[in-house]
């Protein structure tokens, strides 16, 4: 029995596809860093925390997309945007990893009664 509520089951999905889709940028990242140093390959780092987000924000990420194709040629526009939505962002991903955390204690102990 799965005793995960369904919001537990749509956090759970979103860290997944969040996992499986940003995990090859952030290996992309840290490849060129081994090569280039951190600070050449901010864009590659900058892409992951993007696609991160876009999972788990996927509402504030597309405004920030929206922001930024409408001042394709003023970016600097968004900057506190941007700053808000990485401040959120890294909140939510605290956030979801404690509460998964939670979830996988529950899951183990309902496990271990049954």
């Amino acid at each position: 029995i799965n005793v995960m509520d369904a919001e537990g089951r749509q956090r759970t999905g979103r860290i997944i596809r969040a996992t499986e889709e940003c995990t090859p940028l952030w290996r992309d990242f840290e490849r060129c860093a081994e090569t280039k140093g951190a600070a050449a390959c901010a864009h590659k780092r900058y892409e992951n925390f993007l696609c991160v987000g876009s999972h788990l924000l996927p509402d504030q990420h597309h405004l920030l997309m929206k922001c930024f194709k409408e001042n394709g040629k003023t970016p600097e526009a968004c900057t506190e945007m941007l700053v808000t939505f990485f401040s959120d962002l890294t909140q939510e991903v605290n956030r979801q990893a404690d509460d998964w955390e939670h979830d996988l204690q529950k899951e183990s102990e309902h496990a271990a009664q049954g």
